[in-house]
């Protein structure tokens, strides 16, 4: 929760402090690079802690132990999140559709990891979804965990076809937001919901 909650909170501060940062055309990720890129660095690498410590929790209250399906999905999700803090995006890829080659080593891997989370996110929330549905305490929570997939699927389609037709990318700052926030706050509500779960015992 702390993760989450504070990535969130510096990241929206960021937005508003950042020298020509434009909300709407720049990406979350383009922060690396700008006056305070250390900071937003930081409580990124915290939010890839607070994923790995959310998945010892869910796998050992989900699978009665530390090493399972859960923690596996949470590990790569931890790992790919810190592969895009190590690695920053190019600001090339952030102010214009710019050819393939022109990109630097470290864009093409952020921008890899990124994609692959496209592919790997969803199966990966699958299982964790099985998982849910063998406890009433955690059943309540598959409608949402379908939501975030389910919005983040729309908002993506809508500014790819937007993007299609000559106008998408300069909104695509605010349809990436709406995408990883709809995601850390899923990660938040998990986080609370493990701690309901530890005060209540609930199974």
């Amino acid at each position: 929760m702390l993760g989450s909650g504070l990535f969130i909170l510096v990241a929206v501060i960021l937005f508003y402090v950042t020298p020509d940062y434009n909300i709407l055309a720049h990406t979350v990720s383009a922060l690396a690079h700008g006056k305070f890129g250390t900071i937003y660095t930081i409580f990124l690498s915290f939010f890839a802690l607070s994923i790995f410590i959310l998945g010892l929790g869910l796998s050992k209250v989900l699978e009665q132990k530390f090493i399972s399906k859960t923690m596996s999905f949470f590990l790569i999700f931890t790992i790919g999140v810190l592969i895009l803090a190590v690695f920053k995006m190019d600001l090339l890829l952030d102010s214009s559709f710019s050819n393939w080659e022109l990109i630097n080593l470290a864009g093409k891997i952020h921008f890899l990891d990124t994609v692959l989370a496209l592919f790997f996110f969803p199966v990966g929330v699958s299982f964790l979804v099985q998982e849910f549905k063998k406890s009433g305490f955690w059943r309540r929570l598959i409608p949402y965990t379908i939501f975030v997939l389910a919005s983040g699927f729309v908002l993506g389609f809508i500014w790819f076809v937007l993007f299609v037709f000559g106008f998408g990318y300069a909104w695509k700052g605010i349809f990436q937001k709406a995408i990883i926030f709809d995601l850390i706050i899923w990660c938040f509500v998990l986080g609370y919901w493990l701690y309901k779960r530890s005060k209540s015992n609930a199974k």
